[in-house]
């Protein structure tokens, strides 16, 4: 199994390794995904934002590792990791939580005069698999803002985090499962180009990039 070296930018020094995800495993992801999808899409609201503030409080409970592993895998000091990575999380599932049932609920709409009699609604429907493809630079808020606001609409998620990053991308899997969200409902890939191309190509419904 080949290994994704964890290397501290600030000394660095190697500090650990992360097994890579092998290609070959990309479409058991997928499969996993779709299964979950299922069972969480027919959630309401309301059951699906009680996982996000049961992940909030894992959050907060490590809070401390959260920030260290941030430091680590970056080079950045602790405050910034706080501040800049962590504290930004911590909000937008305040967000969610607050606004999303009022966003996500259908909506009564004007009906046209050729369909006189009609009632008209907008209902948001979740996609599918969302893919979140994120960066180094702020590993931990661009790997979970989107994963968890795809994960509130429905969506079951694939995040792959930079291989650059790769202790906090492991650090994220590890907080969901404490979180004990349903299984396949949120999953991690690790790896460089090769898996992420893998990722890509395996069919997802909505893909989230952010690059620099």
């Amino acid at each position: 199994m080949a290994h994704l070296p964890v290397i501290n930018p600030a000394t660095g020094k190697q500090i650990g390794l992360i097994p890579e995800t092998a290609v070959d495993e990309v479409p058991h992801f997928y499969e996993k995904a779709r299964t979950a999808f299922e069972h969480w899409s027919g959630l309401s609201i309301e059951q699906r934002l009680s996982y996000l503030k049961k992940f909030q409080s894992v959050i907060l409970e490590k809070i401390d590792e959260t920030v260290d592993t941030i430091a680590k895998d970056t080079g950045k000091v602790p405050t910034d990791a706080l501040v800049s990575d962590v504290m930004p999380v911590l909000d937008a599932i305040d967000h969610i939580v607050k606004h999303g049932p009022n966003v996500l609920s259908p909506k009564k709409v004007k009906t046209p005069l050729l369909l006189f009699g009609k009632k008209s609604y907008v209902e948001y429907m979740p996609r599918g698999v969302v893919l979140v493809i994120s960066p180094w630079n702020y590993p931990f808020q661009l790997s979970l803002v989107p994963a968890l606001s795809a994960l509130a609409a429905g969506n079951a998620v694939i995040i792959k985090p930079s291989e650059v990053t790769p202790l906090v991308g492991q650090w994220i899997e590890e907080l969901f499962q404490k979180a004990h969200f349903p299984e396949g409902t949120i999953q991690v890939g690790h790896g460089g180009k090769e898996t992420g191309a893998a990722f890509t190509e395996g069919d997802p419904d909505y893909i989230f990039l952010r690059a620099l």
